[in-house]
């Protein structure tokens, strides 16, 4: 009965979140804004120099104001130019030279400087192919920026598209830090760019509402701060988000690639990505998740953690065909100031997915349950391999990090280590009554199967199909024999051990 229901409820949730992931309203790729002539205006025409000398703030300010009040393309040629704090107006389009036209944040000593500033009411704006350097090494304030919005409780930004960008230099929070009232930032495109080289996130984003961000490749953020994921949402919710096809690989950080913290994110797609962890625990996605697809993703060479793979708490997550190369999946907040957010915990899918652990100490590939409960779960055609595990290293782990209810694994090719169980079933002080977990149909490899420890508190679980083929104890109790709660059928070779 509490499979049939499940699996129904499971296959109803599928159906609804990929049709609203079908619906989200974003552009996928920048759009021409057909309110621009084709007529053209040169920064230089108004006593900019671009030789890396002379300020010119002022003369790229006068162009910015005469060319999106005429509907005209600001060109910005081949050069250095020294600037700060230009606000860029609604309808501005500026455009340099793709690697050749450089903006340079101006030497200064004050707190949150920035190149480009947007402001009440930013919209239907195009940025493309400048190279954006925030000077941080000669800034010696803090929040230095490359391009910032700031924004009253009635602003807005809407129809924002960087595209062909560079970014370097910046310090503290990100070197695009986009922030103002929650829904009040909407249909902002960043693509095709590079950040390099910050001192904090390379994006930071408080309540935007519809964000693609495309094709862009970030290395070597995080280098000042130490406690900052590449792409950082934060404090506000966010939604309507599409993720797709970037690139990220830091030198040296510990952190996540990408974070939501402190808030929710609703609805997104991250799909075609790639996290080289460098070896570092620098390549997985954290935070609170609700209604997400998490498809096609590599995350290569981590550190064996959560931090290389996922942390996801919300509701209706869905990861699937992803590759995790040492790393891991913590299904439930894997530490307690991410699990207070709104969110059940209700509704992940973990389908089609291979996860190698890192054969090193402690380390496994899922982890179920967390600082708050999971309440469903569906784990299905994955290959779990922790073969070359030590020390206290299970391939999945149950109820550990705290309660999991009505989890099902089925159909999975579980790869465990010598000395370790391939499943783990262990409830941590204060975590009580796991419940409705079953677990059938997998080809389990290992030295031990399913190690199941403190059974008063486990109810309504069944192990059932099963190949437990090799197995020296396919399933056995640590603390006290089996209880009527456990219902054990048509495994094969099943070796039951108290």
């Amino acid at each position: 009965m509490f499979y049939s229901v499940f699996k129904s409820t499971i296959i109803c949730m599928v159906l609804m979140v990929n049709l609203h992931l079908y619906s989200v309203a974003v552009r996928d790729q920048p759009s021409k804004n057909e309110s621009f002539s084709a007529d053209t205006v040169n920064v230089k025409t108004f006593g900019a120099r671009g030789d890396g000398v002379q300020n010119d703030s002022a003369a790229f300010q006068k162009a910015i104001i005469y060319a999106s009040g005429a509907r005209k393309v600001l060109l910005v040629p081949k050069g250095i130019y020294k600037i700060s704090n230009l606000v860029v107006y609604p309808n501005s389009k500026i455009v340099g030279v793709r690697g050749s036209s450089v903006l340079v944040l101006t030497n200064g000593t004050q707190n949150n400087r920035q190149c480009f500033l947007l402001t009440d009411v930013s919209k239907n704006i195009l940025i493309s192919n400048i190279a954006f350097d925030a000077n941080g090494k000669n800034n010696a304030g803090k929040n230095i920026f490359c391009i910032k919005s700031t924004l009253s409780p009635k602003g807005s930004i809407n129809n924002l598209t960087i595209q062909n960008c560079s970014f370097t230099g910046s310090k503290n929070y990100g070197s695009v830090f986009l922030i103002g009232p929650t829904d009040h930032i909407t249909n902002v495109v960043i693509f095709n760019c590079l950040f390099n080289n910050l001192g904090s996130s390379a994006v930071s984003v408080r309540g935007i509402n519809g964000l693609t961000f495309n094709s862009n490749t970030v290395t070597n953020w995080d280098l000042l701060d130490k406690i900052n994921a590449a792409f950082s949402f934060q404090s506000q919710v966010c939604s309507n988000i599409v993720f797709r096809n970037n690139y990220f690989k830091n030198k040296d950080a510990a952190y996540f690639a990408v974070e939501c913290a402190g808030t929710c994110l609703n609805h997104g797609v991250f799909t075609g990505n790639t996290f080289d962890g460098n070896g570092y625990d620098a390549s997985g996605i954290s935070g609170v998740f609700n209604n997400c697809l998490f498809k096609d993703n590599k995350h290569l060479n981590g550190g064996g953690t959560h931090r290389s793979g996922y942390e996801l708490v919300g509701d209706n997550d869905t990861l699937t065909n992803n590759v995790i190369e040492h790393g891991s999946i913590q299904l439930g907040a894997g530490t307690p100031n991410i699990a207070y957010a709104a969110h059940t915990g209700s509704g992940y899918i973990v389908t089609g997915n291979r996860i190698t652990g890192n054969y090193g100490t402690n380390n496994l590939c899922l982890s179920i349950g967390g600082f708050d409960t999971v309440k469903s779960a569906w784990i299905e055609h994955n290959i779990f391999d922790n073969h070359g595990g030590k020390g206290n290293a299970p391939v999945i782990e149950i109820g550990q990090r705290g309660p999991a209810k009505n989890v099902t694994i089925q159909n999975n090719q579980l790869l465990g280590s010598p000395g370790n169980s391939c499943i783990r079933m262990k409830v941590s002080a204060g975590n009580h009554y796991s419940e409705n977990i079953m677990i059938r149909k997998n080809t389990i490899t290992g030295e031990n199967g399913i190690q199941v420890y403190d059974m008063p508190v486990w109810k309504g679980v069944k192990i059932s199909e099963n190949d437990f083929t090799g197995i020296s104890g396919s399933v056995f109790m640590k603390t006290s024999g089996f209880s009527s709660e456990f219902h054990l059928e048509k495994n094969k070779s099943l070796k039951k051990l108290n």
